[in-house]
């Protein structure tokens, strides 16, 4: 019981210690992670927060994310929080592939998953071009009953209009329309431009008539996306 205090004391100490390694201290948070190892302090969820915002901080994401990826493969509890802080700095590092290995590595742990996770994954999808997992993703997020809500439905669009796939984000649209969600300005103008790349000009003017009806303010993207929809 000494031994397991000692050492959860030890963990907070390093944790903290890794948290507050700004600038140029990047040498410094993998001192403290090798000494760590050889100390055989155990590291939790808190120790993989740090890791990924130390990783965002100083761009040493492959090594991190490397450090990470054995949290994951070893017996450490790991949190909701820890797998989507993980996530969300690697969709911000723009490396969306390695976003959805954390995703896929959270869901085989049977981790809870939460709005936010499902968000960024599905975001990270759409920037990698997977507009088909970014549909799965949106069927289980509905199906576990997670909350689906306006950056749910924007990520979704965003993913088939990116991937030129006008119906599929017409899909979303609608789901969005009907759970009641905010039907905000960056929804309707991913719509908008899914139309657009999708050359369904009439789709794309019935949408923005709809959005003027509906009092949502329209922005240059939405009548620059109409107009072009129309050439």
């Amino acid at each position: 019981m000494v031994l397991q205090s000692y050492l959860r004391s030890s963990t907070i100490t390093f944790n903290t210690a890794i948290s507050v390694c700004h600038g140029g201290q990047w040498e410094r948070v993998w001192q403290l992670i090798d000494i760590m190892s050889q100390r055989l302090v155990q590291m939790d969820s808190i120790t993989g927060i740090a890791l990924t915002s130390a990783c965002e901080q100083h761009g040493e994401w492959e090594k991190s994310m490397l450090q990470f990826k054995m949290m994951v493969q070893s017996t450490v509890e790991l949190t909701t929080r820890a797998f989507s802080a993980a996530i969300s700095t690697l969709a911000r590092c723009e490396k969306f592939e390695e976003a959805l290995q954390v995703f896929n590595a959270m869901a085989q742990r049977k981790a809870e998953m939460d709005t936010k996770t499902f968000n960024v994954a599905i975001g990270a999808c759409g920037n990698s071009g997977n507009w088909e997992k970014a549909l799965q993703l949106f069927s289980v997020m509905d199906q576990s009953q997670v909350e689906l809500d306006t950056l749910t439905a924007s990520a979704g669009i965003s993913a088939c209009e990116k991937a030129g796939e006008w119906e599929k984000a017409l899909q979303f649209f609608c789901v969005a329309a009907d759970r009641m969600l905010d039907m905000d300005t960056i929804i309707y103008n991913a719509a908008i431009s899914a139309c657009e790349k999708g050359g369904e000009w009439e789709r794309a003017v019935q949408l923005g008539s709809v959005m003027a009806r509906s009092k949502v303010e329209l922005d240059t993207i939405t009548c620059s996306a109409t107009i072009s929809a129309c050439e």
